[in-house]
Parts: C-alpha cells; sequence; structure tokens
C-alpha cells in the first residue's frame, strides 16, 4: 500500500476558540462513540460505512489525526525551563487516510475531515444543551427551597410585627427611637425600644418580600429555559451533523428571545449565554477549522499495478486562519 502526506502552511495567530490539547483529547474519546452511534441508527453518509466503522475504533484517531504545534520538540527544549505548555497552540491537525485508488483516498480522507468537523459541533451543541439541563434541575430546587423557606421567615416576621405594635399601642409613653443598629433576631433586642424593634422587624420584612419577588422573577426565567430546552433536545434528536444542527440552534435561539423579550426580559441574559456558546462552537469548529485545498498523494512500496494500490492522506487542516479575528468579527457583529 501506499501512504500520502499533505503539505499546507499554517497561519500561526492567535488561538482563542481554536482546538487546544485537552479538546483535541477529548474528541479522540468522544468521536469514536458518535461514529459508531451513526452506524447503528443507519445515519451514515452513502458509501463511507466502512470508514464510519474505521472511525468507531477509539485506536483509528491517534494514528490517522495528528495535530501540528506551533513549537517542534527541538524548540521547546531550546526554550528551556522557562517555556510554558500553553504557549505552544496547535496549528493544525493531518488527517490520514489510505484506501486502495487515488480518488478514493481522496474521497475518504475530506469524509473523515467533514466527520470531524460536523461531530466536533454536534458533541459541543449536545454539551452545552446537557450542561443547561442539570442547572436548570439544580436552579429551580434551590429557588424552590429558598423560596419556601424564605415564606415561612416572612410569616413568622409578621406575627413579630403585629406583636410589637399591639405592645406600642399597651405602652404608648414608649417611643424613644434608638440610634444604635440591631439585628432583630438578636436577644438583646426585645429590650430597646418598641419604635426601634418596629423599624428592625419592618426592614426584615421588606427585605424578604423583595427577595420573594426576585425568586418568583427567577421561576418565570426558568420556564423560558425549560422551554428552550423542550424545543432544543427534539431538534438535536433529530439530527447528528453537527454544523446543520447548530445553525438549526441559532435560528431556534433567535425565535425564542423574540418571544421572551416581550413577556420576560431577564429571560434574554439565558439567551445571551445561548447564543455566544453557539457562536464559539461555529467559531471554533465551523469557521476557524478550514479544510486545506492542497491534497498529496505518494506511494508506498513497490506494486505492480494489476495487484498495486494507493493510499493517499489529505491534510484536513484545522487551520486556525480566523482565531481571534473570526471571533472578533462575530462579536462585533452582535455589537452592531
Amino acid at each position: 500500500n501506499a501512504n500520502a502526506n499533505a503539505n499546507a502552511n499554517a497561519n500561526a495567530n492567535a488561538n482563542a476558540n481554536a482546538i487546544t490539547l485537552s479538546s483535541l483529547k477529548a474528541l479522540q474519546h468522544t468521536l469514536p462513540n458518535l461514529a459508531a452511534q451513526m452506524l447503528e441508527k443507519n445515519t451514515v453518509p452513502q458509501g463511507q460505512e466502512a470508514l464510519y466503522k474505521a472511525m468507531s475504533d477509539v485506536l483509528w484517531w491517534p494514528k490517522h489525526l495528528t495535530p501540528v504545534f506551533n513549537l517542534s520538540k527541538a524548540d521547546i527544549k531550546d526554550l528551556g525551563p522557562a517555556y510554558k505548555s500553553d504557549a505552544n497552540p496547535i496549528l493544525f491537525l493531518m488527517v490520514e487516510v489510505g484506501a486502495s485508488s487515488r480518488d478514493l483516498a481522496i474521497e475518504q480522507a475530506k469524509a473523515a475531515s467533514q466527520f470531524i468537523r460536523s461531530g466536533a459541533m454536534y458533541l459541543g451543541a449536545q454539551a452545552m444543551l446537557k450542561t443547561q439541563e442539570i442547572v436548570l434541575l439544580n436552579t429551580r430546587a434551590e429557588i424552590d427551597q429558598k423560596y419556601n423557606s424564605t415564606q415561612i421567615e416572612l410569616e413568622y416576621q409578621k406575627e413579630r410585627l403585629r406583636g410589637l405594635e399591639d405592645l406600642a399601642k399597651r405602652f404608648p409613653v414608649e417611643n424613644r427611637v434608638s440610634s444604635q443598629v440591631i439585628d432583630p433576631k438578636d436577644s438583646g433586642a426585645k429590650y430597646l425600644p418598641l419604635s426601634t424593634q418596629i423599624i428592625a422587624i419592618n426592614t426584615e420584612i421588606n427585605a424578604n418580600t423583595e427577595l420573594l419577588k426576585r425568586l418568583t422573577d427567577k421561576k418565570q426565567y426558568l420556564g423560558s429555559v425549560e422551554q428552550w430546552l423542550s424545543v432544543a433536545k427534539t431538534v438535536a434528536a433529530d439530527s447528528q451533523n453537527g454544523i446543520d444542527l447548530n445553525a438549526e440552534l441559532l435560528k431556534l435561539e433567535a425565535a425564542q428571545r423574540a418571544q421572551a423579550g416581550e413577556s420576560n426580559p431577564r429571560a434574554l441574559l439565558f439567551f445571551d449565554e445561548v447564543r455566544a456558546s453557539l457562536l464559539a462552537n461555529e467559531a471554533t469548529y465551523a469557521l476557524g477549522l478550514v479544510e486545506s485545498p492542497v491534497v498529496s498523494v505518494t506511494r508506498r512500496g513497490m506494486i505492480k499495478s494489476a495487484a498495486g494500490g494507493l493510499a493517499a492522506t489529505f491534510f484536513l487542516m484545522l487551520l486556525f486562519l480566523l482565531g481571534q479575528r473570526v471571533w472578533a468579527s462575530i462579536k462585533g457583529g452582535d455589537t452592531k
């Protein structure tokens, strides 16, 4: 068989939204599961079953997906102990695929490249939705507990206020006001002037009344989150193409943002976070990872034409061409 190598120059610009070594390792362990799921659900592109079966093996990835760093090992050695590993970003990724013919090798390499970009975006969108669901459940439980405990405390405070006001009516001569700052729950507070105690307990009641209003607003906000997740999870279940899914979620976010803005302006903060996550996902994998137009095919070994085969590698140069510029332009567009 033959092995192919591709050559391309990588732009060494900033890597703010690009793949890091840790995120690459995570992809190498999660993308095989996605490939296996697509095989099981029969959603693999026609003619790519063998490639996806290979990619469903976690051992395929270290052999066929190679990161190329800004600095080589020799460069790092020359830099010495002062060098920091996070100062060596991944410039691009090289995808290597072998096949029985040149055209087939190029086709499979492109398919593998597309799967990496699309699969990474799909996993990113799914991770976002899962995190939102967990936060929703935890926040709802926390708010319910705090709301109920505050309501109970507020009832006790109102009862205490009624008792103090009754005492003030029974002892009208006691109308001195103390300038001392006190906690109405402090054991010594009961010896202070009644008017001071009444002011203090009223302050506590006002604070808890405001807290209940804030918690009610948060419940309304969580309703928008719940509605978003209900629709977004349905959309995500219908497609395993991350590029298409990300675009659909952006459309859904815009629609629900417009709806929430009329009835629940506070939910706009949540949709700001959703949009930022989806745009970051797009900037990293759809815009920041660009397939190189350069394809190189080489032959390994001397094999006669009848039994010979070619293998090719296609450089998926996940060039971080855009890096900070892409993300800056996206953010600039949002600002406008």
